[in-house]
């Protein structure tokens, strides 16, 4: 359960969890972090940004787990060279044990001129209390006819206890940016587990949205992961992974706004019973001061969930703050 839990307690927490991959953000409220060094070495952001978040999951047994994730991150560009840190950590607590994971990544990329960027990265996840998955990526796009190519290659490094082993991450994209439009969408192949890492072969199709107009902006995400769950198994293997978000801002002045949203998220493998789903409603009230300074409380509610055949729900809040320079 360690491993899902992690991964789905936290795409059920934040509608900025699978922000843009290829294209640098454009939302309104400036810390909207970039998940990629595609996106990080065309951003032309310097902020900083704090978030708390604090989830309860109760089944049907009123056994209940609490999820806190602290995090902290922020970006510099001086207009050739851009770099975006981030750290975060995470804290499950039951009945039954607490567990503690901490996060790291550094993102950077040059822009050669006005058509071509390079990008490199390194991200270090504790995926268990015994596990961690260092990734080392490179990567770059190109700007041809006003369509944006970009391709990265990473490496993900599993380090545990009794097993070491490897495997590759291919991601190809193409997108578009104005001021008030992005778009992007791509595929990323991983490649099956080395020595002692027995992941399968899997293909993920992901689209990426943002649209401002007037009072109003709109986000969107979704991607379909699909292939095997482990390598060299002749049984049932087939492996999914769905995610989809949206989410729309309203100005109420130019001073405070309001983001109802939803997402909804699941996991589906053989030869475990940890297999996950839910769908969360969102609601974040935020206060913008004109001045770079943006702040947010959120509500969100999982209105119906499954987590190992049974039925699950959560109530969460959190609070960030985020300022651009």
């Amino acid at each position: 359960m360690k491993r899902v839990f992690k991964l789905s307690a936290i795409a059920a927490l934040s509608l900025s969890a699978y922000a843009n991959i290829l294209m640098p953000e454009i939302s309104r409220d400036g810390k909207t972090r970039n998940t990629s060094v595609m996106a990080v070495s065309q951003s032309t952001r310097t902020f900083a940004y704090g978030d708390y978040n604090s989830t309860t999951f109760e089944d049907d047994a009123s056994n209940e787990v609490d999820v806190a994730i602290s995090e902290i991150y922020g970006g510099f560009s001086n207009g050739k060279f851009s770099m975006e840190l981030g750290y975060n950590m995470q804290k499950y607590e039951s009945s039954t044990s607490d567990l503690d994971y901490v996060d790291l990544s550094i993102l950077a990329g040059f822009r050669a001129n006005d058509k071509l960027t390079i990008g490199f990265g390194l991200i270090s996840d504790e995926l268990t209390s015994t596990t961690d998955d260092t990734a080392l990526t490179i990567g770059g796009t190109l700007l041809v006819n006003g369509t944006v190519l970009g391709g990265t290659i990473t490496k993900h490094n599993i380090d545990a206890i009794t097993a070491e082993g490897s495997y590759l991450e291919l991601t190809g994209a193409f997108g578009a940016a104005k001021k008030d439009l992005s778009w992007e969408t791509g595929i990323v192949y991983k490649t099956e587990g080395e020595d002692d890492v027995i992941v399968g072969s899997r293909l993920r199709v992901f689209g990426n949205t943002t649209y401002i107009t007037g009072l109003w902006e709109f986000d969107g995400s979704l991607y379909y992961e699909y292939g095997d769950n482990q390598r060299d198994v002749t049984t049932d293997n087939d492996y999914t992974e769905i995610y989809a978000s949206f989410d729309a801002e309203y100005l109420v002045n130019p001073t405070f706004y309001i983001t109802p949203g939803f997402e909804y998220y699941s996991i589906d493998r053989p030869q475990t019973s940890a297999d996950y789903k839910t769908m969360a409603l969102n609601t974040d009230f935020g206060y913008r001061n004109g001045k770079g300074l943006d702040a947010t409380f959120g509500l969100g509610y999982i209105v119906s969930g499954e987590m190992s055949g049974e039925d699950i729900d959560g109530l969460g809040f959190n609070i960030n703050v985020g300022h651009v320079f």
